[in-house]
């Protein structure tokens, strides 16, 4: 039997598609009575609801149809349940996404509420220690301005008293045996002179913005230096016995620039006299002020140093 209907199937379906109505009829109707295959007779149904309505036989193709019906209301109704498992899956994964966005969401606003926080906390801090700062630098300026005016009142009444000293004793002669031997004030040391007039020569100004090679005509020699040196000798040789002994770290281009202060040359000058480049003498200049603790130019600590 399973054989029998296993040949009509094959040659009902054969006619079919070759559009011989009559004998596919003969086939499938075999097929649909006889075979207990609910796929098989719901597809020799389909076929043969097909063929009557081709040719015109509708209460045939309404008896075929009808055994159909449960098939197509099963269809519908898996359709409609799939589409509703659909809607609901839908539904469900765009809830899940909103939920993990939210969450997102939340997570960086908590994170930027953090960041901001942090940010104020720095900003008050570094706002307290502006403040601060800038208090102790207002009142270390006060402290500092009271200093220089006292020691520049101290400078004053010193330079006073040295001026009038100098007044009455512009020269004195030391007579030993048949030698005269005349004493000067620092100033007028003939290699003071001789420096002073070629650092304020009216005719050959010295400019800061000239390399000092352009002055080299002007340095002091080794012998001029030797002068200097036995000149600071003869009228500070206790101060500057006093520097080396408090400042050991003192050397010997250290007290050259001291000399030359005490001359009253300014930077640009001593840079000529030395022939070194101005910015190595600014450096030495701050490597003094380091040495002698004071924010004050050498040549203010210098007299600080003589008065007291």
């Amino acid at each position: 039997d399973k054989e029998y209907i296993s040949r009509c199937a094959a040659v009902g379906e054969v006619y079919y598609h070759e559009k011989e109505y009559d004998s596919a009829i003969v086939y499938l109707e075999k097929l649909f009575e006889a075979n207990t295959d609910l796929s098989a007779k719901k597809q020799a149904a389909e076929w043969l609801v097909e063929i009557h309505n081709e040719k015109g036989e509708y209460e045939e193709a309404s008896y075929y149809a009808n055994y159909l019906v449960p098939f197509a209301n099963l269809n519908e109704n898996q359709g409609f349940i799939k589409s509703q498992l659909i809607d609901v899956y839908q539904d469900n994964v765009q809830k899940r996404e909103s939920f993990l966005h939210q969450q997102l969401v939340n997570k960086n606003h908590r994170r930027a509420a953090i960041i901001m926080e942090v940010f104020v906390v720095c900003l008050v801090i570094s706002a307290m220690l502006f403040l601060m700062r800038t208090k102790q630098l207002k009142n270390e300026r006060r402290e500092h301005k009271i200093k220089r005016a006292a020691l520049a009142g101290r400078l004053r009444h010193s330079n006073a008293e040295l001026k009038r000293e100098r007044d009455t004793k512009t020269q004195t002669i030391m007579h030993s045996g048949k030698n005269n031997v005349t004493c000067f004030k620092f100033e007028d040391e003939p290699i003071c002179r001789h420096i002073i007039s070629v650092c304020n020569d009216p005719k050959n100004p010295i400019k800061s913005n000239v390399p000092v090679t352009y002055y080299a005509d002007l340095a002091l020699t080794d012998a001029q230096e030797a002068q200097l040196k036995d000149a600071i000798d003869r009228h500070f040789n206790l101060l500057f016995e006093k520097l080396r002994s408090l400042y050991p770290e003192l050397k010997n281009k250290d007290l050259l620039y001291c000399y030359l202060c005490l001359l009253g040359l300014d930077n640009s000058q001593i840079a000529v006299m030395t022939q070194l480049s101005y910015r190595t003498i600014w450096e030495r200049e701050k490597r003094l002020q380091k040495v002698f603790n004071t924010e004050d130019k050498v040549s203010v600590a210098l007299h600080g140093f003589l008065i007291s």
